[in-house]
This record gives C-alpha cells, structure tokens and sequence, in this order.
C-alpha cells in the first residue's frame, strides 16, 4: 500500500516512488544492527524492545496523519518523518523479539521445543501478514474518504491501532518473561579481541603459526569468546548473498506492486488490488511450514537428502531466483505496451487516416507502417528523420 500512496496521493513518480520504499525498507534493515548493539550490550532485549516499539507507534501515527487532507499537514514531511521512525522503531524490534523470546528455554534441555517454537513463531507472523495484506487493501479500497476513491489515512490507522495493543499486551506481560540484562559490552569486547588478534598475528614470527588466525588472543581473551567469534565469523558466510536475496524480495512491495497494477488482476472472477498480490507469499508460508516440517523434511532425512538447513537454505535460494528471473521475463515482455512517455522538449507526430484505402508510412524509425482506414498512428520524441506518405 505504501508504494502506492507515494504515486497516487503524494505524486511521486513510480521511479522516485520505487526508490523511496526501497530506502525506507533499508533503513528498516541497517537499524536493527544499532538496535542489536544497543540490546546486547546496554538495555537487555526487553526494554529496547519497550522503547522502540514507542518510536514505532508514533511513527506508524504520523503516517496516518499525514494521509488525512482535513488536518492540512505537510503530507510529504510527515510520511517521511513517519517513515523514518517506523525505520528506527523496526530497528530496536526486529533484532529482538526472536532472540527475547529464545531466551524463555532452557537449552539443552528443552531444545526440542525451541525448534517447534521459531516454527510457530514465523507461522503466526505470516498469519498476521496474510490477514493484513488481504484485508487492508480492502478497507483502504471499499471506503471512500475525504472525498477520495481510496482511504489510506484508514489503511495506515488500522496498523496503528493493532501496534498500539500489540505494545500493550507486551507491557503487561512483562512479569511472565525471563529477563536477562548484559553484564558487559560484548560488541567492544568482540571488537578488541579481533584487533588484538590482528596485531598479534603481524608481529608474531613464521615459527609462531596458529591453526586460526583468532587463536593469536588466547593469552589475553577466554576460550569462550574466541570459539564464538570463530562460529560467528563462520556464519557471516551464510548472509554473503541474503542482501542480493532481500533487493530483489522486497520489489514485491514497490516494482511487483506497480507491475500487478498494470496486468489482469482476475483470477477466477476474483478481482485482487495490487496490493493484495504480495499475500501470496504469507499464504504460502503458512500452507508450505507445516507441511515441510512434518511429510517433506522427514521424508527427505530418510532418503538422505536436503538433510540439513544449510542445504535446504541453497535448494530454496535457487528455486527464489528462478521466480525472480520468471518476473523480469514478465516485465521484459509488459514493457513492449507500456505507453510512451513524452519529452515536452521533442515533437510527436499523430497521423489519421481518414481515407478509405490502406495507408503506408515510410519512416527513418521504424521504416514502414501501415494504416488502415480509421486507423490513428502516432510517433513521439522524433528527433531527426524522414517521413513519407
């Protein structure tokens, strides 16, 4: 909805509407780095939680506000205002909620459940996704306001209401949560043992080789921090190509969204808005979750195939970019009736043939054309060339 309310409302041109959402929804991915520091090392996770999430409501707040014409705001500050601080607020949330809520089991013991619970934690966030991406859309649709075919001052209210109760409930469940506040600053001890470890592997002699270059701490820092920098090292391999993953992802929200709004959207005589075509994706989490997890997984440990997530996180990542080659293929294919847009600098030329014969059009652009009686022709942006009847 938010790449449409940019081009319909604010006027934003789709390019600049599709560079807008793209740098609000990096905003919602770099801050979450600030926010995990913050968590780990000053606040705990639940009270950055409880702070971002006020940041987060007054952002989704200003959004609804700046949508409603009568209160005469500034409507492009205040989305952008908004927008920022839904980024910011996503930042202290987003890095913490999952983590806060790993926290409430105790390892090894309930391992188990752990694993059954980030299952269900992800199901019923796609629950959340695939009712609002349905019914939103529709509220902001069916009913007209201030004057306008769609409401999306009503769009960004509802959100608002739900973050609202969401904080709420957070709060008062606060005496149920296990709470573990940081003893120290973990990111700087982090970044000190890699620089020691650094300094210490150039300076030391070729007799002095350890088996990792980490391993040069030792006698300044614990085993421990040592073995879980190296597990987190190694882990930064993993993420090399989520970036390239989450660019293309999130079109779904901006160029999917503007190419849904140019195709037919009537899929067995149900008309779906634009911005309803991403419920796909939640629809199918909550559809494919429960059915990998307990027939297709299992199956798959059996046969000895895709036995661990790091597989299955390859297998998906190469069926993800078939889909995406699938939608540059559709748009590659859609540009061809896109209409021509005009530069008022260069002139356009619009032939009608009023004649009742057939009618070519010898041209230095796309060579010959023919007209049949009634037909209208029309070149624009000519710069230079000749055209003979």
């Amino acid at each position: 909805m938010l790449s449409l309310y940019l081009r319909d409302v604010l006027k934003f041109s789709e390019k600049d509407a599709t560079v807008l959402y793209h740098i609000f929804y990096a905003l919602c991915y770099f801050v979450p780095i600030v926010g995990a520091i913050v968590a780990d090392s000053f606040y705990g996770r639940y009270r950055t939680i409880r702070v971002f999430s006020f940041v987060y409501v007054l952002g989704n707040l200003l959004l609804c506000l700046g949508a409603v014409p009568t209160l005469e705001l500034p409507a492009i500050n205040t989305t952008m205002l908004g927008l920022v601080l839904i980024g910011i607020g996503t930042g202290g949330i987003k890095p913490c909620v999952a983590a806060l809520c790993g926290e409430q089991f105790c390892v090894p013991e309930q391992r188990f459940y752990l694993e059954r619970f980030f299952s269900v934690y992800y199901f019923i966030i796609n629950i959340g996704g695939f009712l609002g991406m349905i019914f939103i859309p529709m509220i902001r649709k069916s009913v007209p306001c201030y004057g306008a075919e769609s409401c999306y001052a009503l769009g960004f209210f509802i959100p608002a209401v739900l973050m609202v109760l969401a904080l709420l409930l957070f709060v008062v469940g606060k005496p149920l949560y296990t709470i573990r506040c940081p003893k120290k600053n973990i990111i700087l001890q982090f970044l000190k043992c890699m620089v020691y470890s650094l300094r210490k592997k150039l300076s030391s002699s070729c007799e002095d080789k350890r088996e990792h270059w980490l391993d040069y701490a030792e006698e300044e820092y614990s085993p421990r921090l040592i073995s879980d920098m190296k597990t987190v090292l190694a882990i930064l391999f993993v993420f090399i190509p989520l970036p390239l993953f989450w660019s293309l992802f999130d079109q779904l929200g901006s160029s999917w969204t503007f190419q849904a709004a140019r195709t037919d959207s009537q899929i067995f005589g149900i008309h779906i808005l634009p911005d309803q075509m991403q419920v796909i994706s939640p629809m199918l989490s909550l559809i494919l979750i429960p059915l990998f997890d307990n027939v297709l997984y299992p199956a798959l440990d059996k046969i000895r195939i895709l036995e661990n997530p790091l597989r299955r996180m390859v297998c998906g990542g190469c069926i993800a970019g078939f889909a995406f080659l699938s939608a540059g293929y559709v748009e590659l294919n859609l540009q061809g009736v896109y209409p021509t847009t005009q530069n008022t600098r260069l002139p356009k030329l619009t032939f009608i043939n009023t004649l009742p014969c057939t009618v070519s059009v010898v041209n230095d652009i796309s060579y010959l054309d023919e007209m049949e009686s009634g037909d209208i022709l029309t070149y624009a942006n000519v710069t230079q060339g000749k055209i003979g009847i």
